[in-house]
C-alpha cells in the first residue's frame, strides 16, 4: 500500500501543477473555435479553485480506495490499468454528487463544465500512466536495492 500511497502523491502533485496552464489553454482554444460572432457574442469562464481542490482530493482517495481494493495479479503486481479507469469512474461519480450538491450543475452550463474539469481528469490520467507503480515487493530506492 506504501507504493499506491506514493504514487498517488506523485501523480496529484504534479497534476496540481500542471492542471491550470493546461485548463487555460483548452479555454483559449474554446475561445478561438467559437469565434463565430465576435462583437456579439461574450464569454465568461468560472474555474472555482475550491472545485478544483475537491477533484484533486476524490482523486487521490478514489486511487488509494481502487488500489486497496482490486485483487492484485499473481498476489505482488498491481493491475495499474484496471486501477486506474476504476479511480476516474469512481472519481468522477463523486465529484458529479459534489457538484450537484454545492449547486455548481445549475450554475454552470454542461461546456463550462466540460471545459473546467475534463482537462483535469487528462492531466490526472497521464500522470498517473506515466508514474510506474512498482510492487510490493519491490524496493523504492535503487541504491538500497543493491544492498539488500
Amino acid at each position: 500500500m506504501k507504493h499506491a500511497l506514493q504514487h498517488a502523491l506523485k501523480a496529484m502533485f504534479t497534476t496540481s501543477i500542471l492542471v491550470l496552464p493546461v485548463t487555460l489553454a483548452v479555454m483559449f482554444l474554446y475561445m478561438k473555435l467559437m469565434s463565430v460572432m465576435q462583437k456579439q457574442w461574450s464569454f465568461d469562464m468560472h474555474l472555482n479553485y475550491l472545485d478544483l481542490a475537491a477533484l484533486l482530493t476524490t482523486l487521490f482517495f478514489a486511487f488509494l480506495l481502487s488500489a486497496k481494493s482490486i485483487p492484485k495479479f499473481n498476489g505482488s503486481y498491481y493491475r495499474k490499468n484496471v486501477i486506474i479507469s476504476t479511480t476516474i469512474l469512481l472519481s468522477a461519480l463523486v465529484f458529479s454528487i459534489y457538484l450537484f450538491l454545492s449547486g455548481n450543475f445549475r450554475r454552470q452550463g454542461f461546456d463550462e463544465l466540460m471545459i473546467s474539469y475534463v482537462p483535469t481528469y487528462l492531466v490526472s490520467l497521464l500522470c498517473m500512466k506515466y508514474y510506474k507503480l512498482s510492487t510490493e515487493n519491490e524496493c523504492t530506492f535503487k541504491f538500497l536495492q543493491k544492498k539488500i
